[in-house]
């Protein structure tokens, strides 16, 4: 099996054990959380493909920004991963909040 493909069903798995845990209405609103959250990204990837992967951290490859500052050591690394850090954060507190 497709390494991308397990990784989609475990994540469905823990929204799924996530959603148990909680009652009825607090369950569907956590899915429903993560569905719009999922919208969001795929809408996002469709717009910038670039600018998600490097709003996520992730290594952009041939996709690599051309301007110094995305690129460049230090100071650029560190202001992507406190994005990403504060981006992630911000997504966890609006899933918890919507669940309750």
């Amino acid at each position: 099996m497709d390494a991308a493909i397990q990784v989609a069903q475990r994540f469905e798995e823990r929204v799924e054990q996530t959603a148990d845990l909680m009652g009825p209405l607090e369950g569907a609103a956590f899915r429903q959380a993560v569905e719009a959250e999922r919208e969001r990204l795929i809408q996002e990837y469709t717009l910038d493909p670039a600018g998600l992967k490097t709003r996520l951290g992730l290594n952009l490859g041939i996709d690599q920004p051309t301007n110094a500052a995305a690129g460049a050591g230090g100071f650029g690394r560190l202001a992507v991963r406190t994005a990403v850090r504060a981006t992630v954060w911000e997504s966890v507190r609006a899933l918890f909040r919507a669940a309750r």
